[in-house]
């Protein structure tokens, strides 16, 4: 059975609905070890969100630990070597999956072995990353707004004299929102797979 992670009522401030909702998620996942998901908000409410709000009582329920795609993914990086040989592209890094996950360098690994060279930086990375304005509800509530913020990361570029072909995020949101931008990207596991246009 398909359940949101509840992401969307967390930024919405209802609580009460999410800590219903994880409670539900933790019955869903009972008997498993691992969840893995693609989207680094999901993995940021099934552990972080979760451990705040259910702590002890998830775990007692038999919650399972939770990471990112991109993380599992790169401890197998060699399996994606030369799948895009060649492109340049620059990582964007997530909001959820860089400063709240933590997650820098595995995305950047699996880059460099489908590209055969590491990805170029943003000028403001890692910890210093600008937001896509992909994040929470503005995209709904401010599309102009959030288009914008995607607009202006994408120019803040102090590596400009190297352009590259595409943005790469291994977020789904921060990409619908570079899309809507008009800003030329590409999904983290696209590049992987040998996807790209």
């Amino acid at each position: 059975r398909l359940q949101c992670c509840g992401y969307p009522l967390y930024v919405d401030g209802q609580l009460d609905l999410v800590e219903d909702n994880l409670l539900r998620l933790g019955e869903l996942f009972a008997g498993h070890d691992l969840v893995v998901t693609p989207d680094p908000g999901c993995a940021y409410m099934l552990s972080t969100v979760q451990n705040v709000l259910i702590g002890r009582r998830g775990k007692a329920r038999g919650f399972p630990d939770v990471l990112p795609l991109v993380e599992v993914l790169a401890q197998h990086a060699e399996r994606f070597a030369d799948a895009a040989r060649g492109r340049v592209l620059r990582y964007h890094d997530p909001c959820y999956l860089g400063r709240r996950g933590r997650t820098f360098d595995a995305p950047r690994e699996l880059l460099h072995q489908a590209c055969g060279r590491p990805p170029l930086e943003f000028y403001k990375n890692r910890d210093d990353a600008d937001c896509s304005g992909g994040g929470g509800l503005y995209p709904m509530s401010n599309p102009e707004g959030a288009a914008d913020i995607a607009r202006r990361r994408v120019s803040h570029d102090g590596n400009a004299h190297i352009p590259a072909e595409l943005v790469v995020t291994a977020c789904p949101s921060a990409r619908r929102n570079f899309e809507r931008a008009g800003v030329r990207v590409a999904d983290l596991i696209d590049v992987i797979l040998g996807e790209l246009p």
